[in-house]
C-alpha cells in the first residue's frame, strides 16, 4: 500500500463522519469540542503513527492544534501487505 493509498483510505472513512481533510490531518469542529486524527510519518520506516487529539472550543486553540493527544499503540507498517488488515480494522470500527 503506498502513502497515498492510505492517506485515501483515512480520508474516505473519515470524510463521512464528519472530518476536513488538511494535508495529513483530519479534523472535526464540533459546538463544545474540536476532534482530530492525523498521521505521522516514521523517520525510521516506511509507517506511519496514528495520532488523535481534542480540545474544547472555550479554550481558544485553533482548530487542528490540540490540548490533549494520542498514539494508537500500533503503527501502520507500508513495508507488508496490509491492504486487507486495514481495510477490515477500518470497516469494524464503531461509528
Amino acid at each position: 500500500m503506498t502513502n497515498e493509498e492510505v492517506k485515501l483510505l483515512f480520508h474516505q472513512s473519515l470524510q463521512p463522519l464528519g472530518f476536513k481533510r488538511k494535508g495529513n490531518k483530519w479534523i472535526m469542529a464540533g459546538q463544545e469540542l474540536n476532534k482530530g486524527v492525523y498521521l505521522q510519518k516514521s523517520g525510521y520506516s516506511n509507517s506511519y503513527y496514528i495520532n488523535y487529539g481534542f480540545n474544547f472550543r472555550e479554550l481558544g486553540f485553533k482548530p487542528g492544534v490540540f490540548q490533549f493527544t494520542l498514539r494508537c499503540t500500533h503503527t501502520l507498517d507500508l513495508e507488508y501487505n496490509t491492504d486487507d488488515v486495514l481495510r477490515q480494522k477500518i470497516a469494524e470500527a464503531p461509528r
